[in-house]
């Protein structure tokens, strides 16, 4: 008989405390966004947009996940690790159409939100380098930056020089680097200069340029050109001046635009309140991240893939009330 009580009791009380569970609410998971590594400019841009949703949003949040760049990104949003990601234009492309080395499908599930800032190629020496122009590093050894070294970029530094075709037969050696192994290099005179593509203003490279002092390099127009006809994602840039310590001028490069993405499965809602909390808060997280004054709202929907509904939804509306 006791048993019995005993087994009837703890039944009620299981029973008892399921029910109560019921009316117990728990907060969802936040949505992460996928950014780069904690010297880049993307992880500390996720931080900010993510602090400002946050300030705005009600039963919703999203977290700044520090990754090894655009490669590894879109790989974690197509497997669902992730909800949002920045990545690289001809990165984002390329894995839409035909996927990636380590996923080498078509990850047909992304989905473009905006087009934020740009990469641009920084050509940097050291500012008592007797280089003058970046043909001067034809057969030297050059820092490139990577942001992992088991991921390789679409379109990688090597052939952007092949691309431009005037450094010659002997172009240029390569040394991967991360950042933090690029500057006492640089220093030191072990690398004759350093090949970064990233948004500005880097700063890593700005206690570089206060600390030691370094040159930007332009790229010549011709340059530019046959890179262009060869890789269509890249543009002409012109870096202002004053962006790092002692560069005085203006400095002509190439870039890369940056993308915001999703998947297709995305909420709709989460995508929508993102994507306006985006465009409608610039100066707010300008405030906080130089790089979000490069977002231009009239060029953000022309990403390379299609868009998320979400997303169409915002730019649909700000049509509307223009």
């Amino acid at each position: 008989m006791a048993f019995k009580l005993t087994s009837t009791l703890a039944i009620l009380l299981s029973m008892s405390a399921a029910c109560g569970s019921s009316h117990v609410k728990t907060s969802p998971p936040c949505l992460r966004i996928a950014t780069g590594g904690v010297d880049s400019v993307d992880y500390p841009f996720g931080v900010v947009l993510a602090r400002v949703f946050n300030e705005h949003a009600r039963g919703a949040c999203v977290s700044a996940e520090p990754t090894d760049g655009s490669t590894f990104n879109v790989n974690a949003l197509d497997e669902g690790a992730v909800d949002f990601a920045l990545a690289r234009a001809d990165t984002v492309y390329t894995a839409y159409v035909k996927g990636t080395p380590k996923r080498p499908r078509p990850h047909g599930l992304l989905r473009g939100v905006a087009i934020v800032y740009g990469s641009v190629l920084h050509l940097v020496v050291a500012h008592n380098s007797p280089v003058r122009e970046w043909t001067d590093l034809r057969g030297e050894r050059i820092g490139v930056w990577v942001q992992s070294a088991g991921v390789s970029p679409v379109v990688g530094y090597g052939d952007l020089v092949a691309a431009a075709g005037d450094l010659g037969p002997a172009r240029i050696r390569g040394v991967r680097m991360r950042l933090n192994e690029m500057a006492p290099a640089l220093v030191s005179g072990q690398i004759a200069g350093g090949f970064v593509l990233a948004a500005y203003p880097m700063e890593s490279m700005r206690e570089l340029a206060r600390s030691e002092g370094i040159r930007l390099l332009a790229i010549a127009p011709e340059a530019v050109a046959r890179i262009r006809a060869q890789y269509p994602f890249f543009k002409p840039a012109v870096m202002p001046a004053g962006v790092y310590a002692g560069q005085d001028e203006p400095v002509s490069t190439i870039a890369l635009d940056n993308l915001l993405v999703t998947r297709q499965d995305m909420d709709e809602e989460s995508v929508y309140l993102l994507t306006r909390t985006l465009l409608e808060s610039l100066p707010r997280l300008a405030q906080d991240h130089d790089a979000t004054g490069q977002v231009n709202p009239d060029l953000a929907s022309a990403t390379p893939i299609p868009l998320h509904p979400g997303a169409i939804r915002y730019y649909r509306e700000r049509e509307l009330l223009r």
